[in-house]
């Protein structure tokens, strides 16, 4: 595997197979003959998750040691829960209530984010945080040429081409 993963990072080169997904339905809540109480799940090759997951803590080390990364960010961080980011808050909040000041806050829950990034610019921005050569090379090849098949019972769709966003 280490050879397979040395390989396709310094090709800049991600396999076509690595980019194939199969979207199944998973169950939330409610009926599950509702098709809104269901949401859609990929599920890609375990090579692909295993590298993936690699470059994900090498990057978030890199950004973390550059102090790219500040200490208000919690999204995608270990160890850094959405409730600790509200513990965090309500601290500070407190402190400010206490010596009389005010608080003007605004919340956004950006429904399907993911599915509305650029790709040019998120390659962009990464780019501008250091990483580049054959590692950004390997993440545009990564976001670009992605296929997918729907499962439902058993069946498979034929297969389509992800036009828009990029992977979690």
């Amino acid at each position: 595997m280490t050879k397979i993963f040395q390989e396709s990072i310094e090709s800049g080169e991600v396999p076509q197979l690595w980019k194939s997904s199969f979207v199944t339905a998973i169950h939330k809540k409610g009926s599950k003959s509702c098709p809104s109480n269901c949401r859609p799940k990929s599920l890609t090759c375990i090579l692909s998750k295993i590298l993936e997951d690699i470059i994900q803590t090498r990057m978030l080390e890199h950004l973390t040691e550059n102090e790219i990364i500040c200490n208000e960010e919690y999204g995608f961080i270990p160890k850094r829960s959405t409730s600790l980011q509200l513990l965090n808050v309500m601290e500070e909040w407190a402190k400010i209530l206490d010596s009389g000041g005010n608080i003007n806050v605004i919340y956004c829950d950006i429904m399907k984010a993911f599915d509305q990034v650029p790709k040019k610019r998120l390659l962009h921005k990464i780019n501008a945080c250091g990483i580049q050569g054959n590692l950004l090379k390997w993440i545009d090849s990564f976001l670009s040429d992605r296929k997918f098949k729907v499962v439902v019972n058993s069946k498979q769709s034929i297969e389509g081409t992800v036009t828009s966003g990029v992977p979690q």
